[in-house]
């Protein structure tokens, strides 16, 4: 019991302050339905009618740091329910396992929810393993995603590959009660930009590669 509480401390003391309390609503909604150790934990992302919880509990084991959490999250990748599919696999990047990554590229490769793919490409740009480059640039050719998306991935192929691609641009993502880059969620809208062509964007950015990825 003591173990487990003070992995939920350290969980939280790597969030930014202002966003904590974020985390700790989520791990209180835990508690409620009994998740006072890492058995219980299990137990909720187990249960078919804890509805959200099960996410919560993913994000949590994610971010524990812990290997025991490894196979759970990885059973979790063929859940039906695509919002738990999707947790799992950003909570797989936060694990930081390597062995996560022959499991997130069949996510990005099969996956019907576009949602759990993106989840998983920008896990495997987190992880860093050159065996997901080739996965991730595929996806972005493919002509059936739409941009941003892709941008998604091209993010993640960047942090895997070492370098951005000509079309690629990194953006943040943040997860769950979960703050990457030190950007806290629902802080004020950035202000809206004039639309521009998909053409003059590229033109914008410098690349004719970016052309293709706005078609």
């Amino acid at each position: 019991m003591d173990d487990f509480e003070d992995i939920v401390e350290r969980v939280i003391a790597q969030i930014d302050p202002a966003c904590q309390y974020l985390a700790r609503n989520d791990i209180a909604a835990l508690r409620s339905r009994g998740a006072g150790s890492w058995p219980d934990l299990l137990a909720v992302l187990d249960d078919q009618v804890a509805g959200e919880d099960r996410a919560k509990a993913c994000w949590l084991l994610g971010r524990t740091g812990d290997e025991r959490a490894f196979r759970p999250l990885i059973a979790a990748l063929h859940d039906p329910d695509p919002r738990l599919r999707g947790e799992a696999a950003r909570a797989l990047g936060a694990l930081g396992s390597p062995r996560a990554v022959p499991g997130l590229i069949a996510v990005l490769q099969a996956d019907t929810d576009s949602g759990t793919r993106m989840a998983a490409a920008y896990s495997l740009g987190l992880l860093g393993d050159h065996r997901a480059v080739d996965p991730l640039l595929a996806r972005l050719a493919d002509s059936g995603e739409d941009r941003g998306r892709a941008r998604v991935r091209c993010g993640g192929a960047y942090r895997a590959g070492g370098g951005p691609g000509p079309d690629c641009r990194p953006r943040r993502f943040v997860g769950r009660g979960q703050v990457l880059g030190g950007v806290c969620p629902r802080r004020t809208r950035r202000p809206r930009r004039a639309q521009r062509t998909p053409a003059a964007r590229a033109e914008r950015r410098g690349d004719i590669a970016g052309m293709v990825v706005s078609q």
